[in-house]
């Protein structure tokens, strides 16, 4: 998920600033702007309404899913090993880390 993250959040937010700059006209853009940097500004609110905007939904959705459903609770079985508990195999049985 932070690859995502990554790609998508921070390449959406560079790319909004971006097209402040390049969209103008004296960069060869199509935006008649009186300034360059007042929607450079613009578009930096803009990316910030945005960001609290996604916390705060994020952070109500996941209130709401936690009053509903419960917490995660991470039982033993999970913790340990999936495979043996769930299905009595073992992915890598001759696996052993070496020790130092």
């Amino acid at each position: 998920m932070p690859c995502f993250f990554l790609l998508v959040g921070v390449g959406g937010l560079l790319g909004n600033q971006l097209t402040a700059i390049f969209g103008a006209t004296q960069f060869g853009g199509t935006e008649a702007v009186a300034s360059v940097w007042s929607q450079f500004l613009l578009h930096g609110y803009g990316s910030l309404v945005c960001i609290v905007w996604s916390c705060l939904a994020s952070y109500v959705i996941l209130k709401v899913l936690k009053m509903t459903m419960g917490g995660l609770t991470v039982t033993d079985s999970e913790q340990d090993d999936v495979d043996g508990t769930s299905f009595g195999e073992k992915a890598y049985p001759n696996f052993a880390l070496p020790s130092p």
